[in-house]
């Protein structure tokens, strides 16, 4: 991985995104392990970090390094986005969400940053799950904040039940739970 991040910047990258698959499946705690390989690749040149097999959501972070010569090197890390496309019946398999990272270029230096993080909380309906099999679809992916702003403003997206609803709600806390709600686009009080 060392030299995969060597040769992207002697190939003229910018920044330097990886992406993992790791940890252990339906926990919704970084491993050691993620934490030490976290560390590694930002100490060898990563900038972002982003990391999916656990199956479901774990938490995102800016991430500081002390490098084997003393400075320090911070990369962002999201260590698991969770399921995105699929559907599962284990607990928290049905949340995830789409990661926004703005990045900077100063045009004078050539220096570049990540300016801003932020991310679109979706959940995966799974009808089925719900008894509801007469729409021509299984699954489908949805924005969270659109379907429970259809729900609480009196009209819900045909598919939306109470029991559907309320289920969404708890992921949407679960989210704000795992990434942070200061991070969630439609945060009231962030980005």
């Amino acid at each position: 991985m060392d030299a995969d991040i060597s040769a992207a910047r002697e190939a003229g990258a910018d920044l330097v995104f990886v992406f993992m698959s790791w940890g252990t499946e339906f926990s919704t705690e970084p491993s050691e392990l993620q934490y030490e390989i976290a560390d590694n690749l930002i100490s060898s040149g990563a900038d972002v970090i982003i990391g999916g097999h656990c199956r479901v959501p774990q938490p995102m972070e800016m991430r500081t390094v002390q490098r084997d010569d003393g400075t320090e090197r911070s990369g962002f890390v999201c260590y698991s986005l969770g399921n995105l496309i699929s559907c599962q019946n284990d607990e928290y398999t049905d949340i995830s969400a789409l990661v926004n990272i703005q990045l900077t270029k100063d045009t004078d230096t050539g220096e570049v940053w990540i300016s801003d993080v932020s991310y679109k909380p979706i959940y995966m309906a799974d009808l089925y799950d719900y008894g509801i099999n007469d729409y021509g679809w299984h699954y489908r992916m949805v924005d969270l904040h659109a379907a429970l702003d259809s729900y609480e403003n009196g009209t819900p997206w045909e598919f939306i039940t109470d029991e559907v609803y309320y289920d969404m709600a708890a992921g949407l806390e679960a989210l704000h739970e795992f990434y942070g709600a200061e991070l969630d686009y439609a945060y009231e009080g962030g980005n």
